[in-house]
């Protein structure tokens, strides 16, 4: 794994407000590298900045401050309409909540991701592709259901499948078992690592459960404004 896929180099950020005082510092420092193939957690209370990294590295963001690159491309430095193809082609996200859209089927919802490419490619390898990973997570036998027709649980699982479908180099999640029962959750964090075996992506997840954390191969802590390997103790 010599390759770096991400990198964030003194990566700080900080709000505007209109309040008078000093402006609120969420991030501080910020180093980060992060290789292909590799699984990251990313540990910390509640209001410690743990989604707003993650939105800098899904490029949702820009630091204040530092250096943020996905395969050596500086974040800072792309506009608007490069941020978004970079976002549809080399991130998938998974969220708390699933937002599926509740008209669409569960393989149309899948296929969404898709429709803003440029064309030229071969629409029925793309549905095919759909339909294979509904298959590997179960759902092969709910494609045609629309998610208020299926379980939270499922639901989830296609919306994995959906970050997926473009075969992205890096899946960020984003707290994705916090709205799932224990049984669930455990399902559907088992389900995000044999992805990353299977699929050889790149899972960076921000969760609040110990348990679940742990079975990434580095786990991280953000407190203090600061990331150090969980366990580490870090400075004021």
């Amino acid at each position: 794994m010599s390759d770096v896929l991400l990198k964030l180099e003194g990566v700080s950020k900080q709000y505007d407000t209109e309040s008078e005082g000093e402006i609120p510092r969420v991030l501080e420092n910020v180093d980060l590298e992060v290789h292909p193939g590799e699984t990251v957690g990313i540990l910390g209370p509640s209001g410690s900045g743990k989604t707003t990294l993650l939105n800098i590295i899904g490029a949702l963001d820009k630091p204040t401050s530092g250096q943020a690159t996905l395969r050596g491309k500086d974040l800072s430095g792309l506009n608007e309409e490069q941020l978004s193809d970079l976002r549809n082609r080399e991130i998938g996200f998974i969220f708390q909540m699933h937002h599926l859209l509740p008209q669409l089927s569960i393989l149309e919802n899948v296929l969404v991701p898709t429709l803003v490419h440029d064309g030229g490619e071969d629409r029925s390898k793309i549905e095919k592709r759909a339909k294979d990973l509904l298959e590997k997570v179960g759902l092969g036998h709910r494609l045609n259901y629309r998610p208020g027709q299926i379980s939270g649980g499922e639901r989830q699982r296609a919306a994995v499948v959906r970050a997926l479908i473009n075969q992205p180099a890096l899946l960020l999640a984003d707290e994705p078992t916090g709205a799932l029962d224990q049984e669930n959750a455990d399902s559907l964090f088992d389900l995000l690592l044999q992805l990353n075996r299977e699929e050889g992506i790149t899972l960076i997840c921000v969760t609040h459960a110990l348990p679940l954390a742990e079975k990434l191969a580095r786990v991280f802590e953000l407190r203090n404004k600061r990331l150090a390997p969980s366990g580490e103790k870090q400075g004021v």
